[in-house]
């Protein structure tokens, strides 16, 4: 079990036969937000959709919840409605921060992640050394050096507003 989840999350399902897809709902929401997904996916796939610790019906969560402590207690609920089985990881919001979570703690049993609503932080480290360590863009073709000259003092001003 899970740390820091007082016993199993609650989940329902959705489809009878073909790959598997997880749902992982949005704060403040619970898993019947994913209701008319599901229904139409559910000729295709059959789908889950997971209420995150403290949300819906699932239990609370204890001091000391980390992301990892909640992908894991996903992952026990995607084994407990369908075990050994891969799982196409579906995140809204919160939902997509945890998915990519889910995809660490089993890449092997994750053909896809749907992401929606993820956020942008340029703020944290890794966004600034990923900028850093990227590769200068080139002008497009047929564009002229004056051209190039005004986009790239452009994204200087906006990088230094962010």
């Amino acid at each position: 079990m899970a740390n820091n989840v007082e016993g199993p999350l609650y989940y329902e399902r959705m489809g009878r036969t073909g790959p598997v897809m997880a749902f992982v709902h949005p704060n403040p929401m619970d898993q019947s937000c994913w209701i008319f997904q599901m229904a139409h996916l559910s000729t295709w796939y059959r789908c889950i959709a997971i209420d995150i610790p403290g949300y819906g019906r699932s239990p609370k969560a204890g001091a000391g919840l980390t992301m990892d402590d909640m992908a894991q207690a996903c992952w026990e609920a995607v084994d407990d409605a369908v075990p050994g089985e891969d799982a196409i990881l579906v995140g809204c919001s919160v939902g997509s921060a945890i998915a990519p979570y889910m995809y660490h703690q089993r890449p092997d049993r994750t053909p896809a992640m749907i992401l929606s609503g993820t956020g942008y932080t340029p703020g944290k480290e890794l966004s600034c050394r990923a900028r850093a360590t990227r590769p200068a863009r080139s002008s497009p073709p047929g564009a002229s050096t004056s051209t190039a000259r005004r986009a790239s003092a452009t994204a200087g001003r906006i990088r230094s507003r962010i």
